[in-house]
Parts: structure tokens; C-alpha cells; sequence
């Protein structure tokens, strides 16, 4: 989409804001509500921003499903790996610091302890969330509202080490299974028809909760912490995202996102649009960790 769209939009004053539902809004608005506490109240950027999946009651409707199929079918391996990149989605050259949750030992045992996030594993959906979280850092303000030294990870909390390690290597396994032909015609099988998902009265017993905490860049290394929580149908909770995305850039004025144009982010929507997701019925907290 970046490579076929940004430029002509961007050129006619067109905004286009992708991943603007359960991916990616919480992990991008988690990330901008941390960087806007430790400006507040520290004046600083942040460094090891970890965003959590809390809890999270939600199925595939058949269309999600398909559609991962579909991308799989689409394109090359080489290609998704290097669109799945965290910064692929950067138009400038990203931070080159390393999260304090990844290295070997992490890799190899499928889980990490995060201090007040608790157990912490992979999440599936990290691939095309952290991309755009570091497309927020680059259009804010060239990198410097979130700071030189910010690095993003995402992951899902996890009830043990077990369910961590098994979680861990299932979902490496079920990426590689996808390019298994087979495979993709069981999960065409097993999964909702296209146009199809849970029953509303199902859907609507959702819940989804997402914390996130990060360092301040200073010498006393305070942390900050922000949290998104939605209770009720994820697909709906998408068309709650859609809908105040649009409305900021109808009726808010002066929006980053507006002048900027092409291919935005929600932070650059503002806290006008955390405003507008509060009123919607998405619960927003951000701040302090430390005094």
C-alpha cells in the first residue's frame, strides 16, 4: 500500500490511515500515550516502549482469516518477511537500539518477565503492529517527539512459562504450516465462511485490555505506562476506531495527519482522537509509573 499509494496521496492532499482497528490502534495509541507522558512530565523522549495483549476475547471472522490465506497465496515469503520488518514502514532511517525483551535467551524459551506487565509471549499480532508504531515515531516530528533512542516490542500475556514456551513455538509453526498447501485447505475447512464470524450475542461478551509501559530517557529512568480497554465485540470496537479516525480529520482542524497526508498513522491524529475513542466507550489511561 506505502509503495503504491503514499506518494499519489500525499501528493493530492489524500489521507490514508491502514491498520486502523484492533491492528493497529491500541498498539499505536499505547506507544504516543507513553512518549506524551514522559514529555509531560519529564520533558524527554522514551526508550523500551513494551506494549501487552492483557486479555483478549476475540475470533476470527472469516474474512480475517481468509485474508491471511490470501496473503500467503499472494506473495513470496521474501517479500512478507521484509514487509514484517519493524521499521520496513519508516521513511527515515529508524533507532538502532535493542529491545531489553529480545536476545537468545528470550528466543529460545519463548517468554520474557516484564515488570508490571507480568509473563510476556509472543503475539501474533506484533508483526503488523510494531511496523507502524515505528512509522509514528518517524512522522512525529522526525523522530524526536518519541526520541532518538525509542525501540517498541509487543507481546501476549501469558498464564506460565509452559503455556509461554508452547505459545511461543505453536506460532512458528502455524507460520510456516501456512505455506503447506495442505494446511491452508484445513484452515479453509475449520475457519468461518467469508462474510461470516461469531453470532452478536457472542461477540458482544468480548473484552479486550492492553497495557503498556516504557523508560523515560533520562538519568533517573522513570517509567510511564499507558492502558486501552474495550469491552464488547472487536469487530465492532474497529468500527468505533474507523469511525473517530474520520471524524478528527473532518472536524478537528489542524491535525498532523491532515498536513502531513499520504499514508498516516493514528498518533498523528492527536489526542484529540483519545478524546473521541473515550467517549466512544474505549477506556484511555496514560501517566506515571514512578514519582
Amino acid at each position: 500500500m506505502m509503495q503504491k499509494y503514499d506518494a499519489a496521496a500525499k501528493a493530492k492532499g489524500v489521507c490514508i490511515v491502514p491498520h486502523c482497528g484492533i491492528d493497529s490502534v491500541p498498539s499505536d495509541m499505547m506507544a504516543y500515550l507513553c512518549a506524551k507522558a514522559a514529555r509531560e512530565h519529564c520533558n524527554v523522549g522514551i526508550r523500551d516502549c513494551v506494549n501487552s495483549i492483557q486479555k483478549i476475547s476475540f475470533k476470527a471472522s472469516g474474512g480475517t482469516s481468509h485474508t491471511a490465506i490470501g496473503l500467503v497465496e499472494a506473495y513470496p515469503l521474501r517479500f512478507l518477511a521484509a514487509s514484517l520488518r519493524p521499521t520496513a514502514l519508516c521513511p527515515i532511517p529508524a533507532p538502532k537500539v535493542k529491545p531489553s525483551t529480545t536476545g537468545v535467551l528470550p528466543s529460545v524459551l519463548g517468554w520474557r518477565h516484564v515488570k508490571d506487565l507480568g509473563l510476556l509471549t509472543d503475539s501474533p499480532s506484533a508483526g503488523a503492529d510494531v511496523g507502524i508504531v515505528y512509522r509514528s515515531w518517524a512522522l512525529l516530528d522526525g523522530g524526536r517527539y518519541y526520541g532518538p533512542n525509542f525501540s517498541f516490542t509487543e507481546y501476549l500475556r501469558t498464564p506460565n512459562v509452559i503455556t509461554g514456551m508452547l505459545t511461543h513455538y505453536l506460532l512458528g509453526l502455524a507460520l510456516f504450516a501456512l505455506y503447506l498447501r495442505p494446511f491452508r485447505w484445513l484452515l479453509r475447512r475449520f475457519a468461518y465462511v467469508q462474510g461470516t464470524g461469531q453470532d452478536r450475542q457472542e461477540a458482544n461478551k468480548g473484552r479486550l485490555v492492553f497495557k503498556a509501559v516504557a523508560t523515560a530517557d533520562e538519568p533517573r529512568k522513570r517509567r510511564t505506562f499507558a492502558s486501552f480497554e474495550y469491552n464488547g465485540a472487536g469487530y465492532y470496537m474497529t468500527g468505533i476506531t474507523l469511525v473517530e479516525a474520520a471524524m478528527v480529520l473532518l472536524r478537528d482542524g489542524d491535525v498532523l495527519g491532515k498536513r502531513l497526508a499520504g499514508m498516516i498513522t493514528t498518533a498523528t491524529l492527536g489526542y484529540g482522537y483519545v478524546e473521541r475513542l473515550r467517549k466512544a466507550g474505549i477506556k484511555l489511561e496514560y501517566g506515571m509509573l514512578d514519582p
